[in-house]
């Protein structure tokens, strides 16, 4: 790839925003109790702010800004009952997609290989801040 993989898949998740968040949002409707409770439109914007965060993450691989929105968020929400578990099963429904559309979009696997790793190491980053939040509410409620 004659560019930096951060910013081009920043951009990539951009122009596939929509179709992004529409995947969140349905699995987080259908999957997560929570979710399901609240108006499409709510969790739709919740899974645009996910998005617009990951993208701005992408561009230099500084988790701090994912980190820094997923606190706040998903620790109230994991206190209020959505457990670490529905988080990474989101995760796990964005990753292959995204993958595909970088496979779809460089069919050069020399090109390909390097995005995709970085797409991982990214998602990983999320995955440890979902584990940490976790273990922090954990620890505070078995101290209580």
């Amino acid at each position: 790839m004659d560019r930096p993989i951060g910013p081009w898949l920043a951009h990539l998740i951009d122009r596939h925003q929509d179709a992004l968040v529409t995947l969140l949002t349905d699995a987080a409707q259908r999957d997560i109790p929570l979710y399901s409770t609240l108006p499409r439109t709510v969790v739709y914007e919740r899974m645009a702010l996910f998005c617009r965060k990951l993208a701005e993450t992408a561009v230099d691989g500084d988790a701090e800004i994912m980190r820094a929105y997923l606190e706040p968020a998903a620790a109230d929400r994991m206190r209020a009952g959505t457990t670490v578990h529905a988080y990474l099963h989101l995760a796990d429904l964005f990753e292959p997609y995204i993958e595909g559309l970088i496979a779809h979009e460089l069919s050069d696997p020399n090109e390909a290989t390097p995005a995709i790793r970085y797409l991982r190491a990214l998602l990983l980053n999320v995955r440890m801040i979902f584990g940490k939040i976790n273990m922090r509410i954990l620890t505070d409620v078995s101290s209580d």
